[in-house]
């Protein structure tokens, strides 16, 4: 396998220049490579079912569709929007959200102490808060 500097990773715990910025995750040459890589993995996976393992496969496949497909439309959107997370009967408490934000707040203190956007925001606060 060829090792060269551009197929490394980036280092996540660089924390990039004057400690403000860090490096994306992945490059998009990078996500395409990690696409393909699982590609082939689901090749492979799909090239150890048996015949009949690919029947069952296609059999369970089958039935799922035709259960989706004789829902209403309103059943079908409700199922979609709960099986992606976005149901619209969520039901959140001002104490859940109130603590939620309370550590939002507190961890971007943490992370701002000693940054650029630290410093920046004492030499001009108007400039930063705007």
């Amino acid at each position: 396998m060829n090792m060269s500097l551009l197929n490394q990773p980036f280092k996540t715990n660089n924390p990039g220049l004057l400690g403000c910025c860090n490096p994306p995750q992945m490059l998009p040459f990078q996500q395409q490579q990690q696409q393909q890589q699982q590609n082939r993995q689901q090749n492979v996976q799909d090239e150890l079912l048996t015949g009949q393992d690919k029947q069952k496969k296609q059999e369970v496949d089958a039935l799922l569709s035709e259960a989706m497909n004789n829902l209403t439309f309103q059943e079908r959107e409700e199922q979609q929007e709960f099986l992606h997370g976005v149901d619209k009967d969520i039901a959140e408490e001002k104490d859940l959200i109130d603590n939620a934000l309370h550590d939002l707040d507190a961890h971007l203190m943490r992370i701002k102490n000693g940054s650029v956007y630290e410093i920046a925001e004492r030499m001009n606060p108007a400039y930063v808060n705007s």
